[in-house]
């Protein structure tokens, strides 16, 4: 017993640990033995009573009582209008606000049901047109029996009626009328403005628009806004009285001429006058 390993490993080789030597008496206490007795029996005795708990309730926890018929969810009267075929547009300009679908000039700046921002009448519903400048700032929508009728939800043609089908829808026709365009006249005089004047004529000769020279100064454009039928051919004529055009003897001065928002002649130097086609010739 001369130098007490704690494990094997510490001892110096050739030699080998052992355990259990009467030498671990001599540096540490052996573990004591177990007790020979058991702990403390259990009570002879059990307890009084259970443990307390509630009672059971008589009767069945309430609730409400299901309602003697069902909720109430017919479906709509009408249907889910389709997805708009136009895309999200980006802010619009004064103009585009103030484009929607109608039958007729007075039946748009009346109702103004629907934006048409593209100018087109494919983005109106079969039967509307694309209208301009209409003074409308928003949109009203279509009423629901109009709508119905523009879905195929209307109701149906009776046998007696069909007789009557054609004469009705020449009625229809005739009632419509063609949707105008915007047409625009912008004119900065020369130093005579008093001489100049402008005519718009359509094939059959008539004058549809005109401005004489009253008002405008020289060298400050001045426009004119007409709205016209835009399935048409026109003869613009702008004139000048004193035979020497808008440039350049008497000062710098110009016209342009648009047509449904697109530019179509810009002009200056002419003699008495100077003749453009606008809208849908040839």
């Amino acid at each position: 017993c001369e130098t007490h390993r704690p494990t094997a490993s510490e001892c110096p080789m050739g030699e080998i640990c052992y355990f259990g030597t009467r030498c671990d008496v001599r540096t540490h206490a052996p573990t004591p033995p177990p007790t020979r007795r058991p702990t403390d029996s259990p009570t002879p005795f059990p307890t009084a009573s259970p443990t307390a708990s509630d009672a059971p309730s008589w009767s069945p926890t309430a609730s409400s009582e299901p309602s003697v018929a069902p909720t109430k969810q017919g479906p709509t009267r009408s249907p889910t209008r389709s997805p708009t075929k136009r895309p999200t547009w980006s802010p619009l300009t004064d103009v585009q606000t103030e484009m929607f679908c109608g039958l007729s000039w007075q039946d748009v700046t009346s109702k103004c049901r629907e934006r048409c921002p593209s100018g087109e009448d494919t983005e109106c519903p079969e039967g509307f047109f694309c209208f301009a400048y209409t003074g409308c700032q928003e949109e009203k929508g279509y009423p629901e029996d109009e709508y119905q009728h523009l879905n195929g939800h209307g109701d149906e043609e009776s046998p007696g009626d069909s007789g009557n089908a054609d004469g009705k829808d020449e009625e229809k026709q005739e009632e419509k009328i063609e949707p105008c365009v915007p047409f625009q006249v912008t004119i900065t005089p020369d130093n005579w403005p008093q001489e100049i004047s402008w005519t718009l004529t359509n094939e059959a000769g008539e004058v549809v628009a005109d401005d004489g020279n009253e008002e405008m100064t020289k060298g400050e454009p001045y426009i004119w806004l007409e709205c016209v039928p835009r399935r048409e051919c026109y003869e613009f004529k702008i004139m000048d009285s004193g035979g020497d055009g808008l440039c350049c003897d008497h000062g710098d001065g110009n016209y342009k001429v648009d047509f449904d928002e697109q530019l179509v002649k810009v002009g200056a130097a002419f003699y008495n006058d100077e003749v453009v086609e606008v809208g849908v010739c040839g």
